[in-house]
């Protein structure tokens, strides 16, 4: 008989982390470019940090230099799909993608990713210190009469915190709220991220969508 203790839990990890081996100079570059314009504190960024969010027109996902990204990310993407058992026959599909800029205490408040079924943040530069994702502990209410040890940010903890470095991106369901601490060094943090959809003949209408 076997007494080694094995996890068992039949669902699907909630959040995955994988890391990108190649070059992101050209596209950190290209990023810092094209926010030399853009106005702070725009929607759930605070505290002087900057989103391309409100520019869709030039939607990072659609540069050539992000090609060989999507690309990589593709196979990754429907792993998760198929071990989180949604239908097989979907088209998955980016509806949304910005960048954020933070540095000097600036922060992302907590927010979710509304109606998409995955999100990712992918860390283009990750400076040492300068602060990681955090997320809403939902095992929290379900555990309350339990006599916790405390750790900050800990796995009980109100929101619980998945350390990143540079190249290291994160997917998880959109409907997961998180938010990212203020970065207190004078080095900026710079995050990609986009919305994928899983979209069918029968699926809903997405608003603002054209096509």
């Amino acid at each position: 008989m076997n007494n080694e203790l094995i996890n068992v839990t039949p669902w699907a990890p909630l959040i995955y982390k994988i890391h990108y081996p190649g070059d992101l100079t050209s596209i950190v570059q290209k990023v810092r470019a094209e926010h030399v314009m853009t106005q702070p504190n725009i929607g759930v960024m605070s505290g002087g940090g900057k989103t391309s969010v409100l520019n869709q027109g030039k939607a990072p996902h659609g540069w050539t230099e992000m090609t060989p990204i999507l690309e990589w990310f593709r196979p990754h993407i429907k792993e998760i799909w198929k071990q989180w058992q949604f239908q097989s026959d979907i088209e998955l599909n980016i509806f949304k993608s910005w960048t954020n800029i933070t540095k000097s205490d600036g922060y992302v408040e907590e927010h979710d990713h509304g109606g998409c079924h995955f999100a990712v943040s992918m860390y283009l530069e990750k400076p040492e210190g300068s602060g990681n994702i955090q997320f809403r502990n939902m095992n929290l209410p379900l555990n309350s009469n339990t006599p916790k040890q405390h750790v900050p940010n800990g796995i009980n903890d109100y929101f619980t915190e998945v350390k990143c470095n540079t190249g290291d991106a994160l997917i998880f369901p959109g409907w997961l709220p998180h938010k990212v601490p203020g970065n207190p060094t004078d080095k900026e943090r710079i995050v990609f991220s986009f919305n994928v959809h899983g979209v069918s003949p029968g699926s809903p209408i997405v608003i603002g969508d054209q096509g």
